[in-house]
């Protein structure tokens, strides 16, 4: 090897990037001893999401068709038989998700940020941030755990194509690809991705914008040279490699639901929102029952969206849905026999229909669903039923009036100062809900990991196997210490991260004031990657804004009140899109600082 690679710089560089790589060692070691927590009984939720990865292994995609085997989009699933087939354990799994997220963006911020000190140090915050360790956010084995990594792939893709908007094809083609993966990677782990898609689209649409405007500064009127066509030809690459990731995600949703096809008989990618019983709740969500929910009950109680009586009205104008004669038994059974709230009248309406024999065969639930939504859709068109009064932004929620807007925009302040400060990111020890031995080692042989139980599940442990009390309490007890370690761990980086908010505030505002005053200042003759920095971190905070204010508006129904950490679990990303605005602020700063500083110190 060449003495000049032996330079000082260069074993600077190689000391740094060891210390990085023994840091992420660590961040492995912390996510593998932390206090996790297991919903073994959670029939649409954890545990369903468990169950259809068992399936997938066992070659049966997502099992038997029921009420609880397609209700929500298959990516978690998928990654969770994927780190099975490829001996991965979870913590590991999860922990490339998060440390290649973080990578990725720093590589794609290096056309506006060069020194691998500086992206290194960004790199760690990132992996480090305290919602990768948080209770019930990050320890919960479900997919709520990946939305912040899948976000920031999705964001770094973006960046990383922003970026070398002006490099060519050839520069472009890494990046185009990667976001059309990362984003149907993102997709279709939950079914609300859709706050994303602005921060995709125009994204895409300024890189077009660029394109064009270069190609009619470079056109000469009446050229027809080879010039002429190379220039064309480029335009033409350009656009095909912004089109590319929209096919991607376009041909993602094509095999979803033609798997589901295939298997269940309905295209649909789920059939909670996409089949027909979404539009019967759509409908059921509109029926105006003479009630005010809202001033009826207490100011911190969830909103009735479907209630009983309107249940009723809409079983006396639907023959199909009136032969559900057990609705309402199910929706009070669900309710203790009070108002059933939010969106769990659709859960009993599931309950009810399986009560009935269906959901045996998802293709005569679907043609059955869809003559209890025509016979409820006639009604609303001959008057028989009215609509509530509002605006109706999803099929799957009841209208929203001006109050509503308003109360959202509030719980949207409250929610960003919630995460700004890092609360709801606490840590705790494992815990392991509705614990039953056989079921913990199905969820253990799927994640490769092992949990430490309480004195009571290793006395069920030993009923069940016959096995030495004392030995397993031994061995359990070491395995608890090393949670207890990683846990100490989390709390630690936790609160480092509390104590420098103030630092985090001033550098979070001040990058965008800074770099805004100097992009008007300069009138467009700056550092063209000032202006492209600013633009990226305005995207990236209005789209944190956008996914709050959209979370705050549908999640309180509920419940009202700001201070519960329903609304930092559904955003959970903002904690990482906050990061990244950070990131993009400093950028900002340190392109606008670094010439004045050597202009000083040449003078």
């Amino acid at each position: 090897m060449s003495k000049k690679f032996f330079t000082a710089k260069n074993i600077i560089v190689i000391i740094f990037v060891a210390v990085l790589v023994l840091m992420s060692i660590l961040r492995i070691y912390m996510e593998h001893y932390m206090g996790y927590y297991l919903l073994l009984v959670s029939p649409v939720d954890d545990d369903m999401q468990v169950r259809n990865a068992h399936s997938i292994l066992n070659g049966n995609y997502m099992g038997l068709y029921n009420e609880e085997t397609i209700p929500k989009h298959p990516m978690f699933p998928l990654f969770l038989a994927a780190l099975n087939l490829l001996h991965i354990p979870y913590y590991i799994g999860i922990s490339l998700l998060i440390c290649g997220s973080a990578l990725l963006f720093v590589i794609a911020i290096k056309p506006i940020c060069e020194n691998v000190f500086v992206r290194g140090i960004f790199y760690l915050f990132l992996i480090y941030n305290p919602v990768g360790f948080a209770y019930e956010f990050a320890t919960r084995i479900y997919r709520n755990s990946l939305i912040p990594w899948a976000v920031l792939f999705v964001i770094a893709s973006m960046v990383g194509f922003y970026l070398r908007k002006d490099k060519g094809p050839k520069k472009m083609v890494f990046w185009s690809i990667c976001l059309g993966i990362t984003v149907s990677f993102f997709w279709y782990l939950r079914e609300d991705s859709i706050w994303m898609f602005p921060f995709m689209l125009v994204g895409t649409f300024a890189i077009l914008i660029y394109w064009v405007s270069y190609f009619f500064k470079t056109y000469k009127k009446g050229e027809r040279s080879k010039a002429f066509r190379d220039k064309l030809g480029l335009i033409i690459k350009c656009l095909i490699l912004a089109i590319v990731p929209f096919c991607l995600l376009g041909m993602t949703r094509l095999f979803v639901s033609g798997m589901n096809k295939l298997n269940y008989n309905i295209f649909v990618t789920e059939d909670r929102v996409e089949a027909s019983i979404g539009n019967v709740m759509s409908y059921l969500y509109r029926i105006d029952d003479g009630h005010n929910w809202q001033s009826e009950r207490g100011a911190n109680e969830p909103d009735i969206i479907v209630s009983s009586d309107a249940i009723k009205m809409a079983q006396k104008e639907s023959p199909a849905l009136a032969s559900l004669d057990n609705y309402l038994d199910c929706y009070y059974r669900l309710s203790g026999g009070e108002e059933l709230w939010a969106d769990w009248p659709e859960w009993a309406l599931r309950d009810a229909a399986v009560e009935k024999g269906y959901y045996r065969d998802a293709l005569e639930t679907e043609v059955y669903f869809a003559i209890v939504a025509d016979e409820l859709k006639t009604a609303f068109d001959e008057g028989r039923l009215k609509s509530k009064e509002g605006v109706f932004l999803s099929s799957q929620t009841g209208p929203f009036v001006a109050d509503d807007f308003a109360e959202a925009l509030n719980i949207t302040g409250v929610t960003i100062n919630h995460m700004l400060h890092f609360d709801f990111c606490d840590v705790n020890m494992p815990k392991i809900s509705d614990y039953d031995y056989n079921k913990m080692k199905n969820w253990e042989s799927l994640l490769g990991m092992t949990f430490p139980r309480d004195e009571q599940q290793l006395m069920t442990d030993a009923t069940v196997e016959g096995t030495d009390i004392v030995e397993d309490s031994a061995d359990n007890e070491k395995l608890y210490e090393k949670f207890s370690d990683g846990n100490a761990l989390a709390l630690r980086n936790l609160l480092v991260y509390r104590a420098l908010y103030i630092v985090y505030i001033i550098l979070l505002a001040g990058g965008f004031v800074f770099a805004t005053v100097y992009i008007i200042v300069r009138r467009g003759k700056g550092d063209r990657a000032v202006f492209d920095s600013w633009l990226l971190e305005l995207g990236v905070l209005l789209t944190a804004f956008v996914n709050i204010f959209a979370v705050s508006l549908f999640s309180k129904a509920l419940t009202p009140d700001p201070n519960v950490n329903v609304f930092c679990f559904y955003a959970s990303s903002c904690y990482v899109l906050f990061a990244v605005a950070l990131i993009l602020g400093i950028c900002s700063m340190i392109r606008i600082i670094t010439p004045l500083v050597k202009k000083k110190a040449s003078s």
